[in-house]
């Protein structure tokens, strides 16, 4: 007992409260009579104190056990009110022994059952709130009265905000004013009023609901569905280029068929264009030669489709002619028996490469390196799109370099060219110049998210020298 005694007059205290709890509450019914009698009441301590009276075990006083539906269906039964307590019980020891046969006849006295309807959770008959009887439905006791005073919600205000951190029963009373008795009758009315604070030992507190976990849906990640999905990516052709690495595209082309792309990007530049300035670069003079020189270098392979946006260079015809140039190269390749070629126009196009939503993209004004090589990217990801908008693939040609990066969820890539970086071009674009293409692989779920998304690079340099192994006999 540590020290602690229970008088006669907390033992009927007790039965009372014991009778408002299931068998199921019995931790919220101590915390109850803790909060009472101002000490913290231990498991045993309330049982050894019936057993020195010969009384029966504190649990034969609850309520019998809810259903599951009964706890859903009703509210918590904190306001049903004790049973009549019969004769007068002193609180002094003297007597104690003379009178255990009438004590004990008072203190098995029950709730009386027309109280309590059929469904022990659910209640119909008068209940106390504050004292006072409250005759309403249940669906509206806990609640202010129609006409009330604006202080009985007020209390309630006061209530929360006093208990959003836990607060000793004895100083919750002084804060609000109220003895013990109606201080708990408080709890209970704003328990009843939907209201999560609850008392745990000597203090009171809000208490935050703990989900049912049969209404918790357990998610993971989505598996992949089918088998992985391959491209070949690239950029800047320019063909009728001195500077055209026409070896290297077939070859490229090649490794990527080899890999399983049947499909091949590029986001523009196709031609070598017109500038007046580049004219002692050109291989191949006007368009007519220039697609030719397309037609008889890109490879024709079983089941390969190529797929381009046109860009600046390419857009010197449009602008000298009025001529669209991407139809001018797709009905060339035509007559001349080939439909594996096709060309959605200048600057920008969003393909879709099965449910996968990728774009071309050829920025004609981007010149020029930065000290971070991947800023003018960056910032366009962050910038350009909003919600909702976002391509899951974007493949930026112009640039003639190669940075791949992952942000807000796109995998964004600055694709490699085919020009040699010996041209005044490359040069004024500044920045170390990438030749080559890149085989893009992934895989997906069975919402469209990409999974396993690899890159390949097939790099080529214009002079490939023997590395020297030293070191190595």
């Amino acid at each position: 007992m540590s020290g602690i005694r229970i008088n006669d007059a907390q033992i009927a205290q007790a039965i009372g409260v014991l009778q408002r709890y299931h068998v199921e509450e019995m931790a919220d019914a101590r915390a109850e009579l803790s909060g009472l009698w101002g000490f913290v009441l231990g498991r045993s301590t309330l049982s050894h104190a019936f057993r020195l009276r010969g009384l029966p075990l504190p649990s034969s006083y609850l309520l019998p056990r809810r259903t599951a539906a009964d706890r859903f269906a009703a509210p918590r039964p904190g306001n049903v009110p004790p049973a009549e307590r019969v004769g007068d019980l002193r609180s002094d020891e003297s007597g104690c022994g003379a009178r255990h046969a009438d004590l004990n006849t008072d203190m098995q006295h029950r709730i009386n059952p027309a109280q309590v309807s059929g469904n022990p959770g659910q209640f119909t008959g008068r209940e106390r709130v504050n004292g006072s009887v409250d005759n309403r439905p249940v669906e509206q006791k806990g609640q202010p009265e129609p006409g009330g005073k604006a202080g009985d919600l007020s209390k309630f205000d006061v209530l929360v905000k006093l208990t959003r951190h836990p607060i000793k029963f004895p100083d919750l009373c002084d804060r609000l004013d109220l003895s013990p008795r109606k201080c708990q009758a408080l709890i209970d009315s704003a328990r009843l009023a939907g209201i999560y604070v609850d008392i745990n030992h000597d203090h009171v507190g809000m208490r935050v609901p703990t989900p049912d976990m049969a209404d918790v849906t357990q998610i993971g990640p989505a598996p992949v569905v089918g088998g992985r999905h391959t491209i070949l990516v690239c950029s800047d052709w320019h063909f009728g280029s001195k500077y055209c690495m026409r070896d290297v595209l077939r070859d490229s082309i090649q490794a990527g068929y080899e890999a399983g792309a049947r499909q091949v990007l590029c986001a523009g530049d196709i031609l070598d264009g017109a500038h007046p300035d580049r004219i002692h670069e050109l291989s191949h003079y006007g368009m007519d030669d220039q697609t030719d020189d397309a037609f008889e270098t890109l490879p024709q392979l079983p089941g390969l489709t190529y797929h381009a946006i046109t860009g600046n260079h390419d857009g010197w015809y449009t602008r000298a002619r009025g001529v669209n140039i991407g139809e001018f190269i797709e009905s060339r390749f035509r007559r001349r028996g080939r439909d594996d070629l096709h060309i959605y126009g200048p600057a920008r196009k969003t393909l879709m490469i099965g449910t996968v939503k990728c774009e071309l993209w050829h920025p004609g004004k981007w010149k020029g390196a930065t000290y971070a090589g991947s800023y003018k990217l960056e910032r366009h990801i962050d910038t350009a799109y909003e919600a909702g908008s976002k391509p899951q693939i974007l493949i930026v040609g112009h640039l003639h370099r190669y940075i791949k990066l992952r942000r807000r969820g796109i995998h964004a890539m600055l694709a490699p060219c085919f020009q040699s970086p010996e041209s005044e071009f490359s040069k004024e674009l500044g920045g170390g110049v990438a030749n080559g293409a890149l085989i893009l692989t992934w895989q997906l779920t069975a919402d469209n998210t990409i999974r396993r998304f690899a890159v390949e690079e097939v790099d080529y340099f214009v002079r490939e020298m023997p590395e020297e192994l030293r070191g190595v006999a």
